[in-house]
Parts: structure tokens; C-alpha cells; sequence
């Protein structure tokens, strides 16, 4: 499995501080590159079931950045991931983890039946996965 590597330039959040740029926003960028380059290298369909982001300088709007991800491990239910941001200077302004569960055919079909039997929750906010 290969990594991938994004040049990003974040808009300013509405409604958040103009001087940075919202975890939430960050966040996404991260959880969707390390998605991708899962699925690129394994052809599974997965979903995000553990995402830890550690935000280490300000990642500011309008400046160049670059978002670079690669897979880390499989485990019996899918896969590792880690991804990282580093800033116009180079320097690291984010680290992020995931791991992503394997998405059978028929979890996808009860999705979108609108009902929940393609949950891998446990019923009470648990999920089965490997720390």
C-alpha cells in the first residue's frame, strides 16, 4: 500500500476565528486523504471508526499546505492509517491516526434503507475494534 501527498489552501471558516483554520475543517482533511489511499491501494470499501488528530500550530487560512497520508497496518476488521500536515515552512502542524472498518455489500444496503442494521456499533456507543 502506497501514501498520497495534497497540496491544500484552507478558505476561512465562517462563524470561527478568521486567523485559523477550525479542527473540524482540519479534521476532514485528514479523515478523507487517509479514506482515499486506503481505497486506492486495497479497493475496500471502509468507513472511519477511531480518528485521534493532535493539532500542533496554528494551520492558517489562505497558506499553502500539504496533506500527506499513507496506510500503517490491517487489522482483522480493516486498516491503519496516519496522515500529517505540514505548513508553508515545512514544519509539522498536525499528526493525525484512523483506523477504518471494512464495509460488507449489505451494510451498505441497510444504510440505504435509511435503518441502522449495518451498524458496527455494539448497541451502546461501543465499537469492536483493536486500540
Amino acid at each position: 500500500m502506497s501514501g498520497a501527498t495534497r497540496d491544500v489552501t484552507f478558505a476561512p471558516d465562517p462563524g470561527a476565528d478568521p486567523r485559523i483554520v477550525h479542527g473540524g475543517t482540519i479534521s476532514a482533511a485528514v479523515y478523507e486523504l487517509m479514506a482515499d489511499v486506503i481505497l486506492a491501494s486495497s479497493e475496500a470499501l471502509v468507513v472511519c471508526s477511531s480518528l485521534r488528530v493532535r493539532f500542533l500550530q496554528p494551520v492558517r487560512p489562505g497558506e499553502q499546505y500539504q496533506v500527506t497520508a499513507r496506510p500503517t497496518g490491517t487489522w482483522p476488521g480493516g486498516f491503519h492509517a496516519a496522515a500529517e500536515i505540514c505548513g508553508p515552512d515545512g514544519g509539522l502542524a498536525v499528526a493525525a491516526v484512523a483506523s477504518y472498518r471494512l464495509v460488507r455489500p449489505e451494510q451498505w444496503h441497510a444504510a440505504d434503507d435509511g435503518n441502522n442494521h449495518g451498524t458496527t456499533s455494539k448497541g451502546n456507543g461501543d465499537y469492536d475494534e483493536p486500540q
